[in-house]
């Protein structure tokens, strides 16, 4: 039996999650169809520019992200105390961008609670407190994102019935060596399968934005930054940009071959061992179920839940010793 969403996504336990879909059909997301000779790759865009929008109405933050052919990859920061620092005009402002509204919640838009009656008023204040709260919401982003391609993609087919999995994966990412490994994971995903021979051209992923705009000195806007010499408040990735730029270069140059050819200077920066580095860029998905990070913060996260088991303590143990 699937573990219920509340027992995945606990924000008190952690902020950063990272989040898969897949395609439930034989045809392809994006790319090429070799089987009738479709091309899909301009889907990417869809996906691209959706997740750009999304991130612009929920408080929550794109850290890292790959779009594949059958299948999307995202780690997401969930930032829900600013979705509590909103004002009720800028919730259902937010909300409205996406979804019609109520014409009670129409009205409070535009002129404010005068002219509604009191089970009006109730009425918004209490649409506005769920609003608020799906705006800092993984399952409705997800829903959001996912929705818009499926209806997309089965007109284009001409087609009706699921296009993704029931549900997407999540996975909870409890410390930072959970959730740089998660990271570099994901970026290297095209590279891994053959999709692209090098970072500089692995289009659709983060970190093709995150170079082409280091090269300037500047960040991504769609993306959460990381933390720079200009960027030392506010908030930011726990991580040096620099460090992790060349971290992930690195890695994709001698990804399949073996961790240790990792210069061992760059992964000490962030604590982890270079005998375990490989096995994490390459399977950090399959290593953890849906918590990911050292072993004991998987146990007390399972105490959390009241889990009998869970898995990748083991893992844990050996990878994040």
């Amino acid at each position: 039996m699937a573990t219920p969403r509340k027992k995945q996504v606990i924000l008190s336990q952690t902020k950063y999650y990272h989040c898969m879909t897949r395609c439930v059909r034989r045809a392809f997301l994006c790319g090429k169809d070799f089987a009738t000779g479709k091309n899909y790759e301009h889907r990417r865009d869809w996906i691209e520019a959706r997740i750009i929008m999304l991130t612009r109405l929920f408080t929550i933050d794109v850290c890292a992200y790959a779009i594949m052919q059958n299948h999307t990859h995202l780690v997401l920061f969930v930032d829900d105390s600013r979705a509590e620092t909103l004002s009720n005009i800028e919730v259902l402002r937010r909300w409205g961008a996406i979804h019609k509204l109520t014409a009670e919640e129409t009205h409070y838009l535009r002129y404010g609670e005068e002219g509604l009656t009191d089970l009006g008023r109730a009425s918004v204040k209490k649409e506005i407190m769920r609003r608020r709260k799906s705006l800092s919401c993984i399952s409705t982003f997800m829903k959001e994102l996912n929705q818009e391609i499926a209806t997309r993609a089965n007109k284009e087919d001409d087609c009706k019935g699921k296009f993704w999995e029931a549900r997407f994966k999540s996975q909870a990412l409890l410390d930072e060596k959970a959730l740089i490994a998660c990271m570099v994971y994901v970026e290297l995903n095209p590279l891994r399968v053959g999709a692209s021979s090098s970072l500089s051209n692995s289009e659709y992923t983060s970190i093709r934005k995150r170079l082409i705009e280091a090269r300037i000195g500047k960040q991504p806007f769609e993306l959460l930054p990381f933390k720079t010499k200009r960027e030392q408040f506010g908030k930011h990735l726990p991580f040096d940009l620099f460090s992790y730029l060349e971290l992930v270069e690195q890695t994709s140059k001698t990804i399949g071959t073996s961790g240790k050819n990792v210069a061992s200077f760059s992964l000490a920066k962030f604590g982890i061992a270079p005998s375990a580095w490989e096995e994490l860029c390459i399977g950090f998905e399959e290593a953890f179920g849906f918590v990911a990070g050292n072993a004991d913060s998987l146990i007390a996260f399972k105490n959390r839940i009241n889990q009998k088991r869970i898995k990748g303590v083991g893992n844990a143990t050996r990878l994040f010793p």
